[in-house]
């Protein structure tokens, strides 16, 4: 439906049971010289009852607008409330569970996103309770008329993988998996299963087992699994993560930031735009464009293209090609995790810093302490304390030291691991292996393997051909902060929800 306020149109929204009306404000429009009268106007237009309420929320909107703030999202004017119906028995679903989520009158985003219907619960959790037959209620609608609750009188049943406690009213779990109350049935679902596409009818998912979308996961909408996540349809600039395995028969148009992270492996048809964090392996079936790939397995790309963005493979890589005939920059890493290496090569400034330190004070105070005869109690006591602090940078070295012994330990060796190429790889490809780097400044023919070697007692790039057996080293130098660019995780773009709720993966 539409109003007109002065010499603009807004759109209101209706939720389909009738209890919730919303206005669509557009971000290019100019609602300044609108006020309170012409919203009502509006409202008046399209049959919408004006309560006290509603003014509120008109006021609301208004000093909104007043600060130059467009609600990005459809903004509740007005609400009444569903009818009660009559049971023999009532299913109560747990209130944490509830995918109804009102906000308090005082707060200034409402999370769209978290509207969401289908509930997720862990085994042996409670996800409701029965209780005795109650009479009907009438519900209102935002048009202000009655709604009137339909005759039945049925008993609630329990389905698959639920069980009764003793008590005779509490409901739980027996397996992780979704909640389903269907015909005042009862049950659990060990596969969330979402025939559709994840947007504004389902809200955010948040699984305690399997989820399989069968439509897309649309902009901004965060899909959690702590199991396996499978999207038969596309991604858009949206969050994905997952315990288990990521699957998607499509691919990814992130826009530069949708987020994917797994704990086991991230498989796509293509990539675009988007940041990719497995602690498995990653299959892209064809091309990965200007995208950030980091997975502590081996990426395959073998069949397909990398073009432009990075990608970092701890086991290795298989590409069909890298980078692309105009020359955009392209970065491959294997044999180590960037986010760790970015550590270690912070531990080494730290540790060459405190090193020249440590020298500075006994270059300084050690001579001085041959002739200690000769210095003043004051003196005695200022080169005392100073080789005590350089003993105690020495000891912050050794756990440095340690700590960076560690973080190496978590690679494989250099020599096991290798990036194999099958066509071409194209000038401005920066090649990273262990703690080397390599820019290719002319194409390259393949089939080829790149990998570190020993040659005559220093590491050293070189390109196999696998045609001919040839080897020759690449012009390389030592990886460090300067050379070793990571690009920036995306933050999550959605009200209320902070970066602290991501999956991490190391």
């Amino acid at each position: 439906m539409v109003g007109t306020a002065g010499t603009v149109n807004i759109n209101v929204q209706v939720s389909p049971d009738q209890v919730k009306a919303f206005l669509v404000l557009r971000s290019d429009h100019n609602y300044s010289g609108l006020t309170e009268y012409d919203f009502f106007l509006v409202l008046t237009q399209t049959r919408i009852k004006i309560t006290p309420s509603t003014k509120q929320r008109v006021a609301k909107l208004m000093a909104m607008i007043r600060d130059g703030v467009i609600p990005p999202e459809p903004f509740l004017i007005s609400e009444g409330y569903p009818p009660v119906e009559s049971s023999d028995q009532e299913f109560i679903l747990d209130e944490k569970y509830s995918s109804t989520k009102h906000p308090a009158d005082d707060e200034e985003v409402i999370n769209f996103y978290e509207q969401h219907k289908l509930i997720t619960a862990e085994a042996g959790a409670v996800i409701g309770t029965i209780r005795s037959r109650q009479a009907g209620q009438d519900g209102l609608d935002v048009y202000g008329n009655p709604l009137k609750p339909k005759a039945k009188s049925v008993m609630v049943r329990l389905g698959e993988n639920v069980a009764l406690d003793p008590d005779g009213t509490t409901v739980r779990a027996t397996v992780d998996g979704q909640v389903i109350f269907h015909n005042n049935k009862i049950s659990v679902r060990t596969v969330l299963e979402v025939n559709g596409d994840i947007d504004f009818q389902t809200g955010n998912i948040d699984s305690a087992t399997n989820v399989v979308i069968h439509g897309s996961v649309r902009d901004l909408f965060i899909v959690r699994g702590k199991r396996n996540i499978y999207v038969k349809g596309m991604v858009e600039a949206a969050y994905l993560f997952a315990d288990g395995d990521i699957t998607l028969v499509g691919g990814v148009k992130g826009r530069e930031k949708a987020l994917l992270e797994a704990n086991g492996n991230i498989h796509a048809k293509f990539l675009n735009f988007a940041y990719l964090h497995a602690g498995g392996d990653v299959q892209i079936a064809k091309e990965a464009i200007n995208g950030a790939i980091i997975c502590n397995g081996w990426i395959d790309l073998s069949r397909g293209c990398l073009i432009g963005g990075h990608a970092f493979g701890l086991k290795g890589a298989d590409i069909k090609s890298i980078g692309s005939p105009t020359g955009v920059k392209t970065v491959v890493g294997v044999g180590f995790n960037p986010l760790i290496y970015r550590q270690i090569l912070q531990i080494d400034a730290d540790i060459k810093k405190d090193k020249a330190l440590v020298q500075k004070i006994r270059t300084s105070v050690e001579p001085l302490m041959q002739y200690l005869k000769r210095l003043t109690n004051a003196q005695r006591e200022k080169a005392t304390e100073l080789l005590f602090h350089a003993e105690t940078v020495e000891n912050h070295i050794r756990k440095k030291e340690e700590e960076k012994k560690k973080l190496l330990a978590s690679f494989p060796p250099t020599d096991e691991v290798e990036l194999r190429v099958t066509t071409r790889i194209f000038p401005n490809t920066l090649i990273l292996i262990g703690d080397r780097f390599s820019l290719i400044q002319e194409e390259i023919k393949g089939p080829v393997k790149l990998q570190l070697k020993q040659v005559q007692g220093v590491k050293e790039l070189v390109l196999i051909n696998q045609l001919t057996a040839s080897i020759r080293s690449l012009p390389c130098g030592h990886l460090d902060l300067d050379v070793l660019d990571i690009p920036l995780r995306p933050e999550i773009a959605q009200p209320g929800v902070k970066s602290k709720d991501h999956v991490q993966n190391n």
